[in-house]
């Protein structure tokens, strides 16, 4: 049998039921015994009345943190919302600042065409290439050195081949113009010949003059897809040129 307060009957209270009834105490016997079980009923209310503080601390407890959790929550949303305000500032700031830097770039780069178009058509000038064919000559000799392409007079279709497939940029203005890639090489030969059987013919003298350093194309181009040819070899080349004549 266990000793202490959760048992009704412990070996101290034995010895004294012992003690009574040996003194022949009926009535002391069943007070004592009456005695003993009031008291686990007083530690039982005693015990509901802690348990009840305790849920009672604990509800408050659980008030109190969930108080403090609604608090923590109204924060982070006030601090997210701060956040976001931030990153929406610095984002249009940055757009804004990006947008400036690419009209100084937009506006740097046709500034530095327009001189690259000046520098190249004075040279042309200069060597008495600023012409039609002196173009198409100027392309022929230096497309060794830009591309590693040699010029082969007797055989000048393979040659346009060539350095076509080492200019994109060529192809996709000869696209734009609705003239046919896969054709273009012999295209730009017989333009050629055009130019120079006119040179040859004494009939081209109007067609090879430039105003100031502009390149003029026209006659004696023989078609609209001619000249195309010829202001695309112009701008690939950054050579400045306008369109004269009525060729068609």
């Amino acid at each position: 049998m266990h000793t202490g307060d959760s048992a009704i009957i412990g070996k101290r209270e034995v010895e004294v039921i012992k003690l009574l009834v040996q003194h022949g105490k009926d009535e002391s016997i069943t007070g004592y015994l009456q005695a003993l079980l009031v008291k686990p009923a007083v530690r039982v209310v005693q015990l509901q009345g802690e348990l009840n503080t305790a849920a009672e601390r604990n509800e408050k407890e659980v008030v109190r943190l969930q108080g403090e959790l609604n608090t923590a929550a109204e924060r982070s949303d006030k601090e997210v919302v701060r956040l976001q305000g931030e990153l929406n500032t610095a984002v249009a700031r940055l757009q804004g600042e990006l947008n400036t830097a690419a009209e100084r770039s937009d506006k740097e780069i046709v500034r530095l065409t327009a001189e690259l178009q000046r520098t190249t058509s004075q040279y042309l000038n200069l060597r008495g290439l600023l012409n039609m064919r002196g173009v198409m000559e100027y392309i022929q000799e230096t497309m060794s050195i830009r591309h590693n392409v040699t010029w082969k007079k007797y055989d000048a279709v393979s040659s346009w081949q060539a350095y076509l497939d080492k200019r994109p940029s060529l192809k996709q203005c000869l696209g734009k113009c609705n003239v046919d890639i896969a054709t273009a090489p012999q295209a730009l030969s017989g333009m050629y010949a055009t130019l120079s059987g006119a040179i040859h013919n004494s009939h081209a003298p109007e067609g090879y003059k430039q105003a100031g350093l502009t390149l003029y194309i026209g006659y004696p181009l023989e078609d609209w897809r001619q000249c195309a040819l010829m202001a695309c070899l112009c701008q690939d080349a950054n050579i400045p040129y306008e369109f004269r004549g009525d060729v068609h």
